[in-house]
């Protein structure tokens, strides 16, 4: 007789996965949760009793997975971060309309699950929750053999935030002279790891465990940790002091920052800032050009705030950023001395 098992999907190992990540999980609920045990079951159940202090609460969600960043966790055998990379570039992403992350899912698949693995991914996952008080409403776990090859995860998550329909922000209050300001990024974040892979380890055969000149290994460098950027700006949301946020990701400031700008405008970046030695490294190692590195990686930028002068020193001051450009009349990015 054939069983399921035999055809590469273990259901009791995915049983016993779930049950080693429900503290975890439950370590995340607040009141809103009305029952832990609908959570492990089909769907998480979330009271919206507390929504009611908005006037027009308006959901804003996002889904988003961590990409090929997760072959430089498999290289190292650390799971630990990937986890919240996800869950900080997608409280980035819905941060971006000024909603704060409310909730969040997240979607585990292999060829064969590690109940290990995963229980370190979603721990992580779950603590960055707890930090920000966001609910771990649910996810899955998935066996697919024959889809993913042998020892290969994917991690994706979509998230739920709430924002004041009034004080929603969507680049549409964006004004030629408005200040660009640029939030420092820790890395390459999610994004351009099939590249950087390519280059590194494909072509120049190098190891997480080597040293880049400047300093650190490879391999800690390429698995820094998404920095989420809610904590200082969303204070800045509500006192109406910002007119437009992107959140730099794959294809760059010139692929992202367009997306908040009105028709007729444009914006013009000033290189004043220092870009991180690791993207000076993948560029050098694999001989790529400027445009390519921009439009492939942050480059040291991981949010943009668009901001009128006047409120330039309030929001610099209260967030860390550094003034990196202009809105001018025109179209999409261009660069001084470009």
């Amino acid at each position: 007789m054939t069983s399921y098992k035999d055809a590469g999907v273990d259901i009791e190992s995915k049983e016993n996965a779930i049950k080693e990540i429900r503290e975890s999980v439950k370590a995340t609920f607040t009141e809103d949760v009305l029952s832990a045990a609908t959570t492990f079951k089909f769907g998480g159940t979330i009271s919206l009793k507390r929504f009611m202090q908005y006037k027009e609460p308006v959901l804003v969600l996002s889904t988003d997975g961590v990409g090929t960043k997760m072959a430089v966790a498999e290289m190292m055998n650390r799971f630990s971060t990937v986890g919240v990379d996800i869950l900080n570039h997608s409280i980035n992403d819905v941060l971006t309309s000024g909603a704060k992350a409310m909730f969040f899912l997240d979607y585990i698949a292999a060829a064969k699950l590690d109940v290990s693995i995963v229980k370190e991914i979603v721990k992580g996952i779950a603590e960055a929750c707890k930090r920000h008080g966001i609910v771990l409403a649910g996810g899955e776990t998935a066996e697919m053999p024959g889809m993913y090859s042998e020892g290969k995860y994917e991690v994706t998550g979509t998230i739920g935030g709430i924002a004041e329909r009034e004080n929603i922000i969507d680049g549409s209050k964006i004004r030629e002279g408005d200040i660009l300001l640029g939030l420092a990024s820790s890395g390459l974040h999610t994004n351009g790891y099939s590249l950087a892979r390519k280059i590194l380890f494909e072509d120049r055969r190098l190891s997480v465990e080597d040293e880049i000149p400047t300093g650190g290994k490879l391999g800690e460098l390429l698995l820094a940790t998404h920095k989420e950027y809610a904590t200082s700006v969303l204070p800045m949301v509500e006192k109406k002091l910002l007119n437009g946020i992107a959140h730099i990701t794959g294809g760059g400031i010139p692929g992202n920052l367009p997306r908040i700008l009105p028709p007729g405008l444009g914006a013009k970046i000033k290189q004043s800032w220092s870009v991180p030695e690791i993207f000076r490294f993948i560029q050098q190692q694999g001989d790529v050009t400027e445009k390519e590195m921009r439009t492939a990686f942050n480059m040291g930028i991981g949010m943009i705030l668009a901001v009128s002068e006047e409120n330039k020193e309030e929001v610099m001051h209260a967030t860390g950023a550094n003034e990196i450009g202009q809105i001018v009349r025109g179209k999409g990015v261009s660069y001084e001395g470009d």
